[in-house]
C-alpha cells in the first residue's frame, strides 16, 4: 500500500529589528549681558576663550543613555502559574451539552449542521484520550444544570438518542489542553 501525502518544508523566516535610537536631547543656556568694566578688559583673552568654549559645550546637544533601554530589554520576566485566588477567580458560570464525541472533523461538522439554529452557541472541543483523537459538539450556553437538563428535552430526537449530557464549562476550559472553537 502506497500513501501520497503532501508535505510542505515550511522555513521560518526570521525578522530582523533595528536597534533602537537614541534621542538626542538639546539644552539652551541663556547668558546674560553685563556691562564690561576695566578690570575685565586687561582679563587674557585665554581665560575668556575658555568660557565660550565651556558655554558652547554646555549648549550642544547631548545624547540620552541609552543604559536605561538596554536595561528595560534585558530584565528576565518570570512565568509563574496562578495563584490559589487567582484561579478562582478565572471561574466561568455555565453548563452546556455535550451531544456527541467523534472521531473526525467531518463528523462533527455533520452534527452541528443537523442542531436548531439559533440563539444557542456551538462548541467543538479536540482532546486526546488514551492516545485516541477526540472531536466532541458542545451545544448551548445555560445558566444553570437544571436549565441545560431541560434543553436536551427539545434537541431533536436524533441526538435524544445519542444521550447527550450535562458539563460544566468551567471543567471543560480547565481540563488539560482545552481547545475550544467555536461553530457559530
Amino acid at each position: 500500500m502506497k500513501s501520497e501525502s503532501y508535505r510542505e518544508d515550511y522555513q521560518p523566516v526570521e525578522a530582523k529589528t533595528a536597534a533602537p535610537v537614541a534621542v538626542a536631547t538639546t539644552t539652551t543656556v541663556a547668558t546674560e549681558k553685563k556691562p564690561v568694566t576695566a578690570a575685565q578688559k586687561s582679563e587674557p583673552k585665554q581665560q575668556v576663550a575658555a568660557q565660550s568654549t565651556a558655554a558652547k559645550a554646555k549648549s550642544q546637544p547631548q545624547p540620552a543613555p541609552a543604559t536605561a533601554q538596554q536595561a528595560e530589554s534585558s530584565k528576565v520576566v518570570k512565568i509563574v502559574p496562578p495563584s490559589k485566588k487567582q484561579a478562582e477567580q478565572d471561574y466561568r458560570f455555565g453548563y452546556t451539552i455535550q451531544v456527541v464525541a467523534v472521531g473526525s472533523q467531518d463528523k462533527v461538522t455533520q452534527f452541528a449542521d443537523k442542531l436548531p439554529k439559533g440563539t444557542q452557541p456551538v462548541w467543538q472541543n479536540y482532546k486526546v484520550v488514551n492516545g485516541t483523537k477526540w472531536y466532541t459538539l458542545l451545544y448551548g450556553d445555560f445558566a444553570s444544570k437544571v436549565k441545560a437538563e431541560q434543553a436536551i428535552q427539545t434537541l431533536p430526537k436524533e441526538f435524544q438518542d445519542l444521550k447527550p449530557f450535562v458539563r460544566s464549562i468551567d471543567k471543560i476550559k480547565k481540563s488539560d489542553y482545552p481547545t475550544l472553537s467555536k461553530l457559530n
